[in-house]
Formats: C-alpha cells, structure tokens, sequence
C-alpha cells in the first residue's frame, strides 16, 4: 500500500497547462490601450483543447504540478500589483518589467483575449514604429503611431501592437523616449506653420513628419436650425415592464451642415471641411428662442434623475421647463 499511495495519487491528478488572459483597458481620451493579465491553468481535452480555466493565486500555485520555468513565470507576474475583475487576478503591465514578461508569456504559455471564448494569440513580428498627424475636426492634429486598420497601440515601457485581425501582439522597434509622444498635447491650428519650419533642422527630422497647414482660418455667420431626433425609451430602472415606450427626442442645431449640441459647447466652434478651418459663432439668443418655441409647442425640457436617487425628489425624474424648489434644473436631452 505504501508503495502504491504515490502511484494512485498521481493517477487521480489532473495535468493542468499555464495560459494566460489578456485584457485591454483604456483610459477615456487616450489614443492607447494599457493591458491586464490574470494567470489561469488550464486543462488539455482532446485534439488539443484548453477547457476548464481555474484562476491562479498564489495557494494554488503552491499545489500545482507546474513545471518550474512557468512557476516563476506565474509567481512573477502575481507579484505585480494585482486588481480583482471577473473572478480573477489581474496584474497590470508597465514598465520594462511588463515588456519582458509580455514577450516572455507569449513565447512560453497559451494567451487568450479576454477569456478561453476570445482570440487565441500569438507573438506578431516586430516593425518599424512610424508616426502620423491625425487631422481631428477642431483642426487640431495629434501625433500617433501609424498603424494598420486592425491595429492598436498598447502602452507597456515601450509601444506594443494588438492585431485582432491576426489575434497578434507585437513589439513596435523605436527609442523609449518615444512612447511619451503620447502623452503631448494636440498641435494647434496656429502652431503647425511653426512646427514645419523648424522640423527640418532639428534631431527628429528623420522620425516626426510634418504637419498638414491649413489654410486661412474663415469665420462664417450662420443661422441655426434647430433638429429634432426622435428616440424611444424601452428599458429603464423606473419602466415597469409592459410599460409603452417613453418618446424623447434630443435637440440640436444645424449650422450649414454641422450639427452642434444644444447642451454646452464654446460659443465659438471650428470646423475642418474640405481642408480649410472654418469658425462658426453660435447664436445663444436665436438658440434659446427656438427653445422657447418647441416649448410652447408642447415639448418640454426633460430631466433624468436616476443616477441622483435619495438626493433629488423622486417626482423630478420628468417635469417642466419651469423648475420646483430643490428640483434639477431642466435641460434639453
């Protein structure tokens, strides 16, 4: 029996495979995506497939049959900082620490995007990181990496590429100091002449191309026309259900072609069209009017406050234009 003790438990246990699962996260406004790992183990079905994933800690770690290069591969990246998502751990990335286990983990491991259910991927071959100006409609261009349709930066130390076409992660081969190229602020309008002209005297000549200079900034003096776009409200935490749907409509104005919000805004917009920079003032007083005319139509300012609960009355979730004591101002949706 003491012979065969070791026999039988090493029959009744499973061989489990390290993988890892990816996800890309992003922060609002940034042109990148920053990436997450969770440790899993996974075990071999027939023709080679992963099934039952079980999330990796480090009690479980201890207990496994890993081989010792993906243990300390495993015991590396839970030693990052860790955040709880899903039923997993996830380590975040950075730093050059985060390049060599990035490349390390997809030479060694099987690596799925987002879950088993997600892309199976594999190291991409590493390029040439190039750079372009990306046109935004304010006129204002921002310096990013040029990349293929499919493509999108990931933020490590360095740039990396997540080619979901080929379910690829690949590294982009440039300086370090580039990858803070993210990080600066959109050229202005008036600020590409000047770029242009001191560009090709200066060290990185060879690697920022120049900007697009627009033309002759043109002001317009337009009048608004206001535009209804009808909506209907199907599911929502106060529509009981079999309720009919609630009908909204959002307001916007239309200046010559440019459709502009009726919440917010500068009172002085820019344009790009047909590659020349047009400013269009907007008319409050001639926006307000159309308002009060929709109102007397029979439309009126509505107000949702779902996200407020326990601080707002509960009867100022829809009311008029005109306002109730400690009720939400109305606004136009």
């Amino acid at each position: 029996k003491l012979l065969a003790a070791p026999a039988v438990a090493a029959a009744s246990r499973e061989p489990g495979v390290l993988g890892f699962f990816f996800e890309v996260l992003s922060d609002e406004g940034a042109p990148y995506g920053r990436l997450d790992v969770a440790p899993v183990t996974l075990s071999v079905a027939e023709h080679g497939r992963f099934v039952r994933p079980v999330p990796l800690d480090s009690k479980l770690l201890a207990r496994t049959t890993l081989p010792s290069h993906e243990q300390r591969l495993a015991t590396t990246v839970l030693g990052l900082p860790q955040a709880l998502r899903k039923g997993r751990s996830y380590a975040h990335l950075a730093g050059h620490v985060g390049d060599a286990l990035l490349a390390e983990m997809l030479d060694t491991a099987p690596c799925f995007l987002g879950g088993l259910g997600g892309l199976r991927l594999s190291r991409g071959r590493s390029h040439q990181l190039n750079w372009h100006w990306q046109l935004e409609q304010d006129g204002s261009q921002r310096l990013l990496p040029a990349l293929g349709h499919s493509q999108r930066p990931l933020r490590l130390d360095t740039l990396w590429y997540l080619d979901a076409e080929r379910a690829e992660l690949g590294h982009l081969e440039a300086p370090a100091e580039e990858s803070h190229w993210l990080d600066l602020p959109p050229l202005k309008y008036d600020e590409a002449p000047g770029l242009c002209a001191t560009l090709p005297h200066s060290r990185l000549a060879h690697r920022v191309p120049a900007p697009q200079v627009l033309g002759e900034l043109q002001r317009e003096e337009l009048a608004p026309k206001p535009v209804l776009t009808l909506h209907a409200l199907t599911r929502h935490a106060r529509l009981a259900a079999g309720t009919p749907p609630l009908a909204y409509a959002r307001l916007a104005f239309d200046y010559a072609g440019e459709r502009l919000p009726s919440r917010g805004g500068e009172p002085l917009v820019r344009r790009v069209r047909n590659g020349q920079l047009v400013e269009i003032t907007r008319r409050r007083a001639e926006e307000l009017t159309a308002m009060e005319q929709l109102e007397r139509a029979g439309l009126t300012p509505a107000v949702d406050t779902e996200a407020c609960r326990g601080t707002w009355p509960t009867p100022c979730r829809m009311m008029p234009g005109c306002f109730r004591a400690r009720a939400m101002p109305a606004r136009w949706k």
